[in-house]
C-alpha cells in the first residue's frame, strides 16, 4: 500500500502557501487602493471627492452622461434647476445672464421621458438651496414605450440600486477605470469636454458637413421611422401621471415650478401631423393644462408655425450652411433659448422674444391657441409654398425608406 505525496497537503508546503496567498492579498489590496486613488482624483462621474483634481474637471468625458448629472444634483447648491430632454440640454445654457447670477444647473439628458425627470426631480428636491425648476415637455417624453435610457442602470436615477453596489462600481470597475482614462487623454491632448461643468451641451453647429436640407431630411425621417420616436410612439398614462407627480412634489416643496412646451420648427410639428398622432398632441396640451388646474404655476406653449418656429429652411442644400435658430427641425439653439427664458422669467437681454411666441396655456384659453396655431399654418402653407412642396417629397420619400436616418 503507498502512501500519499502530494505536495499540497505536506507541512512543509503550507508555509509557502500562506506566504502566496498573504503577498497575493498584499498585491491585490494595493492594485484596488491605487485604482481607487487614482478614478476618485480623475473624478470622472462628478463625485465631487476631496481627492478631485480641479485641473481635471474640464476635461471630465462624462459630464453629458445620467451618471454624472445625476451626481451632481444629488449634490446639492443648485437654486435653478432645468430638467428636459435634449432640446433643454443643448438649448437652454445655465450661465445666461437672466437668471440673474443664480446658481443654475442644466439636468436635461438626450432621449429621455418623465420616467426619468421625475426621479430627476426626486434627487433634486433634497436640495436645500433649490427655488425654481424649469421643465421643458414635448409630447416624445410622454412615449410609453421608453423607458431609462443611456446610462440610467449605472446612475443614482436607477432608484432599485443599492447605495454601496453604485459606490463599488463607481470606483472598482472598467467603465469607471475607462472613463478614467478617457479624462486623462483629454487632459493631455487639450480636448475639452463637450458639456460645460453645468451640464450644458457646448456646440455650435450639429453635425458639421452636412448642408441644412440633407439634416433636416435625416432628422424628418428619423422621427418618423425610428424605434422610441413616432413611428412606434404610445402616449403612456403612466408617463402623465409622473409629471403630476413632479407638480404634487413642487407645490409639497413649495418650489416655483415653471413649465414650457419646447418649440420644434414646423417641419416637425407637420410630422406629427403625417405620422397621425396630431390630435393626441392637442389632447396632450389639455392634459398638461388639467394637471396645473389649481396651482399657481405658468404653463407656456412655444410651438407654433409663426415667428421663429417658420424660419425657412435653406433648399440649396449647400455644405455647412446655417440657420438662424435651429440645428435641425427637433433643437433650437442657445439664441432661441434665451428667448424662451425672456418669455418665461424676464431678465436682461438684447431683445425682447415676438410678441406671439410663447403663450400661455389655460383652461379658458385653451381652445383659442389651438385654434390660432391652425391659422398660423394656413398663414405658413401660403407664405412657403415651396418649403410645403418640399416637405411633402421628404415625408413621401421617408415612408418610402429613401433617406439615411441620423
Amino acid at each position: 500500500m503507498s502512501s500519499s505525496t502530494s505536495t499540497s497537503s505536506s507541512p512543509e508546503s503550507q508555509p509557502k502557501q500562506r506566504s502566496y496567498l498573504a503577498w497575493f492579498g498584499l498585491v491585490t489590496g494595493f492594485l484596488l487602493f491605487a485604482t481607487a486613488i487614482f478614478v476618485l482624483a480623475v473624478d470622472p462621474f462628478g463625485l465631487g471627492t476631496p481627492l478631485a483634481l480641479d485641473e481635471l474637471r474640464p476635461f471630465a468625458t462624462e459630464r453629458g452622461s445620467r451618471t454624472f448629472k445625476a451626481n451632481r444634483v444629488a449634490r446639492g447648491g443648485n437654486e435653478w434647476l432645468l430638467l428636459g430632454s435634449s432640446r433643454t440640454q443643448w438649448g437652454m445654457d445655465p450661465e445666461n445672464p437672466r437668471y440673474g447670477g443664480s446658481r443654475v444647473f442644466n439636468a436635461a439628458l438626450a432621449g429621455t421621458t418623465l420616467f426619468e425627470t421625475v426621479r430627476m426631480y426626486r434627487l433634486g428636491r433634497e436640495d436645500a438651496d433649490l427655488s425654481r425648476v424649469l421643465l421643458v415637455v414635448h409630447l416624445d417624453m410622454f412615449h410609453g414605450g421608453r423607458a431609462g435610457g443611456g446610462d440610467f442602470d449605472q446612475s443614482r436615477l436607477n432608484e432599485e440600486r443599492g447605495r454601496i453596489d453604485y459606490a463599488m462600481e463607481k470606483v472598482w470597475s472598467i467603465r469607471a477605470f475607462e472613463a478614467a482614462m478617457d479624462t486623462i487623454e483629454n487632459f493631455r491632448s487639450g480636448q475639452a469636454s463637450s458639456y460645460s461643468e453645468l451640464g450644458f451641451r457646448i456646440v455650435v453647429e450639429k453635425h458639421h458637413g452636412y448642408s441644412m436640407r440633407t439634416l433636416f431630411e435625416a432628422v424628418i425621417a428619423g422621427t418618423m421611422l425610428r424605434e422610441g420616436r413616432y413611428g412606434d410612439f404610445a402616449y403612456a398614462a403612466e408617463q402623465l401621471r409622473r409629471f403630476r407627480e413632479i407638480v404634487s412634489m413642487a407645490r409639497e416643496d413649495e418650489i416655483e415650478l415653471v413649465v414650457a412646451i419646447a418649440p420644434v420648427h414646423v417641419t416637425f410639428l407637420e410630422v406629427i401631423r403625417a405620422t397621425g398622432w396630431w390630435q393626441t398632441f392637442e389632447d396632450w396640451k389639455r392634459d398638461l393644462v388639467e394637471s396645473l388646474r389649481d396651482t399657481d404655476f405658468v404653463l407656456y406653449d412655444f410651438t407654433s408655425y409663426a415667428s421663429y418656429p417658420s424660419e425657412p429652411v435653406p433648399l440649396d442644400g449647400v455644405p455647412g450652411d446655417a440657420m438662424r435658430w435651429w440645428m435641425e427641425c427637433s433643437h433650437f439653439k442657445p439664441d432661441l433659448g434665451d428667448l424662451i427664458l425672456g418669455r418665461m422669467i424676464g431678465g436682461a437681454s438684447a431683445a425682447p422674444p415676438d410678441a406671439d411666441f410663447g403663450l400661455q396655456l389655460t383652461v379658458d384659453n385653451l381652445d383659442a391657441q389651438l385654434a390660432r396655431v391652425e391659422h398660423e399654418r394656413e398663414v405658413w402653407a401660403a407664405t412657403y409654398p415651396e418649403q410645403v412642396l418640399w416637405l411633402q417629397s421628404v415625408i413621401e420619400r421617408a415612408r418610402a425608406g429613401e433617406i439615411d436616418t441620423l
